[in-house]
């Protein structure tokens, strides 16, 4: 599904351009999801990530070392500093996302084993979830794959995306987890 890209503030993208053009740094002022009310941030620009029509931007936040991705939407304010950015000396983006910057993963691979309706197994053996993806055929049609796969947010929202035409048979957690979902979904149906 593609959305309507959010507005970013041409005055917040230009001042997030030229720290990140000048490894310059840049205050800010941040709105987090979870509240109304604007933080303002000292950032250390590092890269910017356009994913699904919303910009991320990877810095790290004051004298910290660790990478935050914030979204340019929520910044309300910007303003570049004269004082240089710094960058933690290991950075690679390229390593980033390929680790799974953007996965929010759990950082563990687990052995999904799920049943898919066939015609959305056919999808997984045209675009497998991984190289050494196995599937097998079943009796009722349906098509089973078998992949090692990081334990991710972004994995059980894609499975949810299947609705009824997946059913996960391993890991237990994750079965728990779908079987939690869905539970909640068909309470929520039978609400209205």
């Amino acid at each position: 599904m593609q959305l309507t890209p959010p507005e970013i503030s041409p005055d917040v993208l230009d001042a997030i351009y030229q720290g990140l053009l000048e490894r310059r740094q840049v205050e800010v002022d941040y709105t987090n999801r979870s509240s109304d009310d604007a933080r303002r941030m000292i950032l250390h620009p590092l890269a910017l990530v356009v994913r699904d029509s919303v910009h991320y931007l990877l810095a790290t936040v004051w004298d910290f070392t660790d990478i935050r991705q914030l979204v340019l939407h929520r910044m309300s304010a910007a303003r570049l500093l004269d004082a240089p950015a710094t960058e933690p000396g290991d950075f690679d983006l390229d390593d980033y996302i390929r680790r799974g910057g953007f996965d929010y993963s759990s950082g563990e691979s687990i052995d999904l084993v799920a049943r898919f309706d066939g015609y959305a197994g056919k999808a997984l053996l045209e675009t497998p979830l991984t190289p050494e993806q196995a599937h097998e055929v079943l009796d009722d049609g349906r098509i089973e794959v078998r992949a090692t796969v990081d334990d991710s947010e972004q994995l059980r929202w894609w499975l949810m995306g299947f609705g009824s035409a997946v059913e996960v048979v391993a890991p237990q957690s994750l079965r728990e987890d779908m079987r939690t979902e869905a539970e909640a979904l068909r309470k929520r149906y039978e609400a209205s």
